[in-house]
């Protein structure tokens, strides 16, 4: 079993249309629904917006469950000049500040990389930093990226999700699609294009 969580319901949307065999488990706080993509047992849970409901969709998951993979997956703001918006960030590190980094399993970072170059995807293996408000503008992302540890992108709930996979001895994964560069202000009002990162997911459930 593979569980996949991300914050919003519009990051789950490519996901649920490809899963069969769905089954709700869950409406409580979070959405969970268990179901499979290409044969392969998948647990999608939907979490929540920030580090508190990443923590507890994580923990209520893992009371429960005890899936081979976790992976945290969604958009993110880019903080570093190369990286654009679309760009996949496989992330190699996850960073809170004032906490230890948790990192991702090696091997599925190996096979995250050979996925976006089989599908042609454009890709960074960098670091996330996991903050508490969003960043929403482009000079303060831009001077986020500028400080240690140096993030590639920031987003608001992976750390947490790592730190309850990591003490139950689960391999994780953490990846993102940029939704918006550090040259650009974040829009809250828009709509994100997950295009990128909803072939990338199911391309990786295809091989893992």
């Amino acid at each position: 079993m593979i569980a996949i969580v991300v914050a919003m319901k519009i990051e789950a949307q490519g996901l649920l249309k490809a899963m069969s065999q769905k089954i709700i488990i869950s409406r409580e706080c979070q959405f969970i629904c268990k179901g499979t993509i290409y044969e392969k047992e998948v647990l999608l849970i939907i979490s929540g917006v920030g580090q508190v409901n990443a923590r507890k969709a994580t923990e209520l998951i893992l009371n429960r469950f005890t899936p081979d993979m976790v992976i945290s997956a969604g958009i993110a703001g880019g903080t570093q000049e190369e990286i654009n918006h679309n760009d996949i960030v496989i992330c190699r590190s996850i960073h809170s500040l004032g906490r230890e980094p948790i990192f991702s399993d090696e091997k599925m970072i190996e096979l995250s990389t050979q996925v976006c170059e089989r599908e042609g995807l454009r890709y960074h293996i960098g670091r996330t930093l996991t903050v508490q408000k969003p960043i929403l503008e482009s000079e303060a992302k831009r001077r986020v990226g500028n400080t240690p540890p140096f993030p590639s992108i920031v987003e608001m709930e992976s750390y947490e999700v790592a730190s309850v996979t990591l003490g139950k001895g689960i391999p994780f994964l953490t990846v993102r699609t940029v939704s918006d560069s550090s040259q650009e202000d974040a829009r809250i009002d828009g709509t994100p294009d997950l295009y990128v990162l909803n072939k990338f997911i199911l391309s990786l459930l295809e091989v893992v």
